[in-house]
């Protein structure tokens, strides 16, 4: 099988912060080293998810980051890190028929 191309370099015009979150205790969060990564996407959107018990959070920016184009790819990234000081409420790891992931989409608000 063939791989799918990264995403091209003249779509990935931004920059954004990542820290990871380590621990959270219940009061306190604590995060990791934070880290520019440049040659990202950033897209405003909307989400919003609802049950019938309740009523989901609504993202603001969808963030896209590339395997091989983006500066740094972190392969772990997960609900209630953040970027650019907002929240990461979901996660997407998108594969393209190969070892590696393709890219991350990564929702904040």
């Amino acid at each position: 099988m063939r791989s799918i191309n990264p995403i091209p370099n003249h779509l990935l015009i931004d920059s954004i912060v990542y820290k990871p979150l380590i621990s959270n205790d219940g009061w306190n969060d604590e995060f990791g080293e934070e880290r520019t990564i440049d040659n990202v996407r950033v897209v405003p959107t909307s989400s919003l998810n609802r049950t019938a018990n309740s009523e989901g959070k609504q993202a603001n920016d969808t963030v896209f980051i590339d395997y091989v184009n983006s500066s740094y790819f972190p392969e772990d990234a997960k609900v209630g890190d953040r970027i650019n000081d907002r929240e990461v409420i979901r996660v997407k790891v998108l594969k393209a028929f190969a070892e590696h992931p393709h890219h991350l989409e990564i929702e904040v608000i």
